[in-house]
Order: C-alpha cells, then structure tokens, then sequence
C-alpha cells in the first residue's frame, strides 16, 4: 500500500507543480523536448510503473517478487536521493515499504502461497 502512496505521492506532486517537474525531467533526460504534454505523459507512466510492484506481490505472491520489488525499490531511493531534498518523503515511504515485505506476516503471506 505504501508503493501506492509513494506513487501517488509523485503523481499529485508533479502534476501540482508542472514547471518543476518539467526541469527534473530536462535535466535527466536533456536531449527530449519536454513540454506540458510531455511532462503530464511521463508523469503518468511513471505512476503506471508504480503499480507494477503492487501487482506483483497482490498477484504473484512469490519469493521472487518480494526480492525483484526490494531491488526496484532501493534503486528508486537512491535515484530519489540523488535527486535532491524534495524527495525524502517519497523515498522514506519505498523503504517503509521494503520493509514491510520482510516482516512475520508477510513471510506467512508468501509462504501460502
């Protein structure tokens, strides 16, 4: 639930403030044209990709699921860090989150599976 939140988190906050999320994106990947539409697209994929985890540990339920979304999840937090202050939110989420896949009940979770 907390990928969710994080993902959520993104959305709404790239969204609210366009201009800014236009600069990130300029910045990571400068060689594109970014514009509004642009943007709002990326955006959404990036929300869309965030599900993925959801669906694979809800869907799934395998070993392998809960250790491919803890290797996703830490890679996005260093690439969160990397990416300035405004971050540590999202980021302290996605590690609440990896967390969480490791605790009692959610070893029982995957075990009946």
């Amino acid at each position: 639930m907390l990928f969710l939140l994080a993902g959520l988190w993104a959305l709404i906050s790239g969204l609210l403030d366009l201009a800014a999320a236009r600069a990130a994106y300029a910045g990571a990947f400068p060689d594109f044209d970014w514009n509004r539409d642009w943007t709002i697209v990326a955006l959404s994929a990036e929300f869309t990709i965030a599900l993925i985890p959801i669906a694979w540990i809800l869907l799934a339920a395998r070993p392998f699921a809960r250790w491919m979304v803890s290797a996703l999840g830490l890679w996005k937090i260093w690439w969160l860090v990397a990416g300035g202050p405004g971050a540590w939110l999202q980021a302290g989420l996605i590690a609440l989150s990896i967390a969480l896949l490791f605790t009692r009940s959610a070893s029982r979770y995957f075990r009946r599976s």
